[in-house]
């Protein structure tokens, strides 16, 4: 076979490996000329792009591109001196198109956390807290609170409204089907110390004259709140959130996930984890370039 030859075979089979996205492009007239014309200063037309190609898109090739065009401006926006609400807004978009579901409660996760980058209004400094936020460290006490039944302490911290505030805002990462973790906390609160026992584990009834012990009823003999294991993880990474992550021993690791690999909310971690090379920011003739 001569080099001429060679050198059209392999003309050929990169041309066949480039996807086809001629069905997307009569979904969405001018997506070529919009795919070449992107700049990556601008990472809101990636956002913006990645958006319509995904409420677009059925074939692998045309969910790749959404995945692509969507982790680069969530790049793109996180090199920027003001990133804004564009690293947020891509990793829910991409939290929507993929189908793992671990990876899809990872980057929502992810996008809660940096929806709170920016300080909370009203929280306090870190002083004597190990270089924790004071706002922080009181709402994962109050986690910790509940769980050994201490609901009076934690209904005071409760009503603290900067810690609330930050609360309310990782709500996603300790309850990641939906729903309001400020009402979990508030009912918890409300109920404990148990009823019955006052948290003493049993209680003393008089019977004939005779003074006699028995496990308390209503909890058991373990008050405090219990929730279903998918929530009890998910309280479990919230306070490894608040604390900055320091729970890295292999026995914490298997509290957290019962021994599922805990990902990190690390912002870098995310064009790795969906096989992106966010160094090839240019489409040209089919391709992404650097």
């Amino acid at each position: 076979m001569t080099r001429l030859m060679i050198l059209v075979a392999a003309l050929s089979s990169v041309a066949l490996a480039q996807p086809d996205y001629s069905a997307l492009e009569a979904r969405l007239p001018g997506l070529r000329d919009r795919l070449e014309s992107l700049d990556p200063r601008r990472s809101l037309d990636y956002l913006e792009l990645g958006e319509e190609v995904a409420a677009e898109a059925f074939g692998a090739d045309e969910r790749r591109l959404a995945i692509t065009l969507l982790a680069l401006a969530f790049d793109r926006a996180r090199r920027s001196p003001e990133p804004g609400s564009i690293p947020s807004s891509a990793a829910l978009a991409l939290a929507d198109i993929t189908a793992e579901p671990n990876t899809r409660e990872w980057l929502r996760s992810l996008a809660v956390s940096l929806q709170d980058t920016a300080p909370v209004s009203g929280a306090r400094p870190a002083r004597e807290t190990g270089g924790v936020d004071a706002t922080a460290l009181q709402a994962a006490r109050i986690l910790a609170m509940l769980r050994a039944g201490n609901g009076n302490a934690a209904k005071r911290l409760l009503r603290d409204d900067p810690t609330r505030r930050l609360l309310e805002r990782f709500r996603r990462i300790a309850i990641p089907q939906g729903g309001s973790l400020l009402q979990v906390l508030d009912d918890q609160a409300d109920f404990w110390p148990c009823p019955e026992c006052r948290n003493d584990r049993i209680v003393r009834e008089r019977v004939n004259d005779e003074i006699r012990t028995r496990l308390c009823n209503t909890c058991g003999g373990s008050p405090g709140w219990a929730p279903d294991p998918a929530t009890f993880r998910g309280v479990l990474r919230l306070e490894s959130r608040l604390l900055r992550g320091v729970q890295t021993s292999w026995s914490a690791q298997l509290a957290l996930d019962r021994g599922e690999p805990l990902r990190d909310l690390d912002p870098e971690a995310l064009p790795g984890l969906l096989g992106v090379d966010v160094s090839r920011v240019r489409f040209d003739a089919g391709e992404w370039r650097p």
